[in-house]
């Protein structure tokens, strides 16, 4: 501590006076937490001044561990949250931030969060290559499992703590060592306990690390305790208070003399049990009384740093008042200027507003006509299927054809209702579209089930012509409107049905290409020219085909096809041959989930 503050006293940068209060911190959170927390918002206050947002962060997450060392969980894991919002996507940060929240959950003995974020922290060392921080989340997520009981989990996860620190240092990791120790003592598996913990008493001493020393002679008096081995009990309970003493802790020395109670409640020695559990109940209220002085002192850190904030913001205040005046004088002078630029602006949104209305007045007058020459093409096919009902109906009611001539008129009838049937559901759907009622359902969906649903609505038409329909599609899932793709395939299907000769076979096909499923539907029907290719997605209500026994069509279907495809994000297009044939492909994106 000496050494930093003589460092401190010499360094002359702001990010080298935030480094090494940080480090002060840490020298003080054990034995004067008060101190360390008022470092800690000191270089919090410094790094706000220079806009470090790291450092911001680093500030925030040490007054996480002040929080967790007095008991105030609820307080450390606000830090940390606002840490996490500061910190964006910072890995190296994020990493930090969820080991806090884990630690925090851990006492709160919300395990399986602890775990969560333990993982996700794991992760992100990974993602960030960083072996030591790996080693440390190891060996908390061990803790946890032993907590939980999970003692195989626990004991894995700690060995592969020590494992990496070997791995890093060459020399076992006293934690983990003291950690496994702890474990097996739950598992009451007391001589391996006893093992661990000697390990890693050792390797603190090669260190002499004071603090880990006198824990490991707590976690060997205890074991020694729950062997019966009373006499080592009381041996490593008074040389852990000794040395607690020397370094000027308090929370060993509790756990200390709660053994030493218990041993000599086991001896029948009443006398000194009680003279241990009064020393227990005075050491718990002076760490009582000492936490209590530690966050009293750090709210009063807090408002310390919090009143120099107001002045600051109350010079800055008084600054922007002087910016207001002079920027004042400036919109005066400028508001001539402005005005001749908004009339400049008002001409041109006038202009540009006309030009828009021309545009929309040309959109307008090329639906009418689509409209119209839609009207045309459905009143042209209603009239003649009608008036070919209806003239043959008449025939046959009034006795004019012979018994076998009316029933070949009759079956005569199917191809006239259902395309009369099929340009009536479109045309319905049509309106619904126009109306923009039909706002696609987006969900997963199995194209080879709506393909198989589509064929099953249409296989009365490919009867009647002796014509087979192949799905060749295996399961294959989409994130799509089921209604909507119903419709597009029962299009297609009925178009290729149509223009197919009898006997023959549609073929329904499919490709993957850069996550987008591409569907074929192939008949080897009488084809289309290049010329009338260009024509059933440019005009597809100017553009008519006689079926090969005389089914009509409106062009409503490929208009209905490719405006619920692109309403999906997806796309429409064919292939055709005179004479041989036609393929209409479409593509939609496969389903990530």
């Amino acid at each position: 501590m000496d050494s930093l503050e003589t460092l401190l006293s010499k360094e002359k940068t702001d990010t080298g006076k935030i480094e090494i209060f940080i480090s002060l911190n840490t020298v003080l959170l054990s034995n004067h937490p008060e101190k360390a927390f008022e470092y800690a918002m000191i270089a919090l206050k410094m790094s706000e001044n220079i806009k470090d947002t790291a450092r911001i962060v680093r500030c925030m997450l040490i007054a996480c561990d002040f929080y967790t060392q007095m008991g105030e969980y609820s307080a450390s894991l606000e830090n940390a949250y606002h840490a996490m919002d500061l910190a964006g996507k910072k890995k190296s940060l994020l990493t930090l931030i969820h080991n806090r929240i884990a630690n925090a959950q851990s006492y709160l003995e919300n395990y399986n969060e602890a775990i969560y974020h333990h993982y996700l922290s794991i992760n992100l060392d990974k993602e960030l290559g960083d072996t030591t921080n790996i080693a440390v989340d190891y060996c908390n997520l061990g803790g946890c499992y032993a907590d939980l009981g999970q003692f195989d989990s626990a004991l894995f996860y700690l060995r592969k703590a020590n494992n990496r620190v070997i791995k890093l240092t060459g020399k076992p990791d006293p934690y983990s060592l003291t950690q496994i120790g702890n474990t097996f003592v739950k598992m009451k598996n007391f001589d391996s306990a006893i093992c661990y913990h000697f390990l890693a008493y050792k390797f603190d001493s090669l260190n002499e690390m004071q603090y880990e020393m006198a824990m490991d002679e707590y976690y060997i008096a205890n074991t020694y305790f729950k062997m019966h081995n009373y006499s080592k009990a009381k041996e490593f309970s008074y040389i852990s208070i000794a040395r607690s003493r020397r370094i000027d802790q308090f929370e060993i020395p509790i756990s200390d003399y709660e053994i030493l109670c218990n041993v000599f409640r086991e001896e029948g020695n009443f006398k000194s049990a009680l003279e241990y559990a009064l020393n227990i109940n005075s050491l718990k209220d002076t760490m009582r009384i000492k936490n209590r002085e530690s966050l009293i002192l750090s709210l009063e850190t807090k408002y310390r740093v919090k009143v120099t904030e107001n002045k600051v913001k109350k010079q800055e205040i008084e600054m922007q008042l002087l910016e207001r005046q002079k920027a004042l004088f400036i919109i005066i002078s400028l508001i001539s200027t402005l005005f001749v630029i908004s009339m400049i602006i008002a001409m041109i949104v006038n202009y540009r507003r006309q030009k828009a209305n021309h545009n929309l007045m040309l959109q307008l007058k090329l639906a009418n006509e689509s409209k119209e020459s839609l009207l045309s093409v459905i009143s042209h096919d209603l009239r003649g299927s009608v008036g070919t009902l209806r003239s043959a109906a008449k025939a046959i009611s009034e006795g004019m054809t012979e018994v076998d001539d009316a029933r070949n008129l009759l079956e005569s009838f199917y191809p006239i209702a259902d395309s009369t049937y099929d340009l009536l559901e479109n045309l319905l759907t049509w309106a619904n579209f126009g109306k923009e009622k039909l706002v696609p359902i987006l969900d997963k969906i199995d194209m080879k089930e709506v393909i198989d649903k589509s064929i099953s609505h249409i296989n009365h038409l490919a009867d009647k012509k002796s014509i087979i329909i192949y799905n060749h599609l295996p399961n294959v899932f989409l994130k799509a409107d089921k209604n909507m793709m119903l419709s597009v395939v029962r299009n297609l299907l009925t178009n290729a049905i149509k223009f197919s000769h009898p006997k023959n076979e549609i073929n329904v096909n499919y490709k993957i290409i850069d996550q987008k499923l591409i569907i074929s539907i192939q008949d080897n029907g009488i084809g289309l020219n290049q010329e009338a290719l260009a024509k059933i997605f440019e005009s597809p209500f100017d553009f008519h085909t006689i079926g090969t026994m005389g089914e009509r069509g409106s062009g409503l279907g490929l208009s209905i096809c490719r405006s619920f495809l692109q309403k999906q994000g997806g796309t429409i297009w064919a292939e055709s041959s005179e004479g041989i044939g036609s393929t209409f492909y479409f593509s939609l994106n496969l389903s990530n989930n």
